[in-house]
């Protein structure tokens, strides 16, 4: 597989941009429920922004896509810093 990742920065933000050609999180997902693993990686990432927006008044954002193209599959995630 592969893995890519911009950095960026526009006025006053940083912006990361990782993206990569991966079965995407739906079939993830569907894979997943076939083993009795349960990750938290996303509910700790989520709790980490969500704390860190908290002390510093909503510094950082992130949002997680699926690569919608015809016979392309990943997933797309884009992490904005507020500096």
């Amino acid at each position: 597989g592969s893995l890519k990742i911009l950095a960026k920065k526009i006025n006053n933000k940083l912006i990361f941009i990782i993206e990569d050609n991966g079965v995407g999180r739906i079939k993830g997902l569907e894979l997943a429920s076939r083993k009795p693993h349960k990750s938290y990686a996303l509910d700790i990432l989520k709790e980490r922004v969500a704390n860190i927006n908290n002390v510093e008044k909503n510094k950082v954002s992130f949002e997680i896509k699926d690569k919608n193209q015809k016979d392309e599959f990943g997933t797309i995630v884009v992490f904005e810093f507020f500096i």
